[in-house]
């Protein structure tokens, strides 16, 4: 159908390390290109952030300016010869840092399973905590089901059916999310 499936898998994407979360990503290997930030749950250092693109033809193809003569290939000098990785073509950056060293770097330390592990760690935490909200739900309620480990709730004090209430209590949870944060409690 001439449609491009694209999975933001920002967070999530990366739980494939764990062989118990995999199955939540059944259909992650038909996407046509998938976007991670592996800043995120792989603890690279901030900020970073990857695509994986299944044809590559097709990516190189959306980025590369064969018109244009200041990209010209040349043999010589830094820019790169013809058959070589020219970072025009990949994207609109020209040069890039070395942002992959600390991708490779932290992978080569720590490895996929050990990863895979601490994944589930962090998944079984969150289920744990939403198991205590639940107990408390004269006071708290959770917002959205559980399924890797982020956690959505709010206070709710004692039930509010009024429209005042509600908004007062919205603006408290504002409040409280804003104050966690400044005093470096939670980043949430």
């Amino acid at each position: 159908n001439d449609l491009w499936f694209h999975v933001d898998g920002a967070i999530g994407a990366v739980a494939c390390c764990s062989k118990r979360l995999r199955p939540l990503f059944i259909g992650l290997e038909r996407a046509d290109s998938i976007a991670f930030d592996l800043h995120k749950w792989l603890s690279v250092p901030y900020e970073c952030g990857c695509i994986l693109v299944r044809d590559g033809q097709l990516h190189q193809s959306t980025f590369a300016q064969p018109a244009v003569s200041y990209l010209t290939l040349m043999d010589g000098g830094y820019t790169p010869s013809k058959g070589e990785y020219f970072f025009s073509d990949y994207g609109l950056e020209l040069s890039r840092n070395t942002k992959a060293v600390k991708v490779w770097m932290t992978l080569k330390t720590y490895g996929f399973e050990r990863f895979g592990r601490i994944m589930e760690q962090n998944v079984d935490q969150a289920l744990y905590f939403a198991r205590l909200i639940e107990q408390h739900s004269n006071q708290f309620e959770l917002l959205a089901k559980v399924t890797l480990n982020i956690v959505c709730f709010r206070y709710i004090g004692c039930q509010s059916n009024t429209i005042d209430q509600h908004d007062m209590l919205n603006k408290f949870n504002k409040h409280l999310l804003i104050t966690l944060q400044e005093r470096g409690i939670a980043v949430v």
